[in-house]
């Protein structure tokens, strides 16, 4: 199962709030997650951070349900049963409420555009 979600961040979107989360729904026997980001990114003009968390992450700072930081140096993870991107846990998936959080580091005048894909598997692992 696959979606993607469309942004747009803009200079008045990082004054307001610096990290932005992006939700989305993982189902129960869920065994792997694979985001990937696209956007205007130029290094030092245009570079939004990215990180994960699952259901259990709490309001920061938050002790349990960070998956995972990669800030800007990647722009696609994953994160299964048995493996992860470096920098990301793996193990059992939590279904439920997971996040996506974008930091938003430079946002050029023209703003931050592009669209995130979202890909679940529940192949046995």
């Amino acid at each position: 199962m696959s979606q993607t979600v469309e942004f747009a961040y803009s200079r008045a979107d990082k004054a307001a709030a610096h990290y932005r989360y992006v939700p989305f729904d993982v189902p129960e026997g869920t065994t792997r997650i694979d985001i990937a980001i696209s956007y205007n990114k130029v290094k030092d003009v245009c570079w939004l951070d990215i990180s994960l968390l699952d259901p259990t992450a709490t309001d920061f700072p938050s002790e349990t349900g960070l998956v995972g930081w990669s800030g800007g140096s990647r722009d696609e993870l994953f994160t299964a049963t048995d493996d992860a991107t470096p920098g990301y846990l793996w193990g059992p998936i939590v279904p439920g409420k997971w996040n996506l959080l974008i930091g938003l580091s430079r946002i050029p005048d023209e703003g931050a555009k592009g669209h995130l894909t979202i890909t679940l598997d529940s192949a046995d692992r």
